[in-house]
């Protein structure tokens, strides 16, 4: 039971990456082809690739198939953007969560019974 609760929080500080994202408005910023965006349609986001962007459509990249999404109909979209904070406490707390789980699961060297010579 130990060694699994240690190797979920394992799994779970090395899947949460160093990327976020950042909500952006799309009459201040110009959106680039070949990033990553996370956009809202209707009620949940979908991480897609920007392919080629006109006046009023935009072709965007989701998994392996393209749509071509009106501008008009994007509620919100985010950009992924590298996150410093992240990547930094990200290590400290990696080696941290490997210390405590190493002695909080270590049950000690494991001898077999001891043969003195005569």
């Amino acid at each position: 039971m130990k060694n699994t609760i240690f190797y979920l929080l394992i799994v779970s500080i090395f899947l949460q990456g160093c990327y976020s994202y950042k909500t952006i408005d799309l009459n201040q910023t110009k959106l680039q082809e070949g990033k990553i965006y996370k956009i809202k349609q209707e009620d949940k986001f979908v991480k897609a690739t920007l392919k080629t962007l006109n006046v009023s459509t935009t072709t965007f990249l989701v998994g392996k198939s393209e749509k071509q999404i009106p501008i008009t109909s994007i509620k919100e979209i985010k950009v992924k953007k590298f996150s410093v904070l992240k990547t930094v406490s990200l290590f400290p707390i990696t080696i941290a969560v490997i210390v405590i789980g190493f002695t909080a699961t270590y049950n000690g060297p494991q001898l077999g019974p001891i043969q003195f010579p005569n």
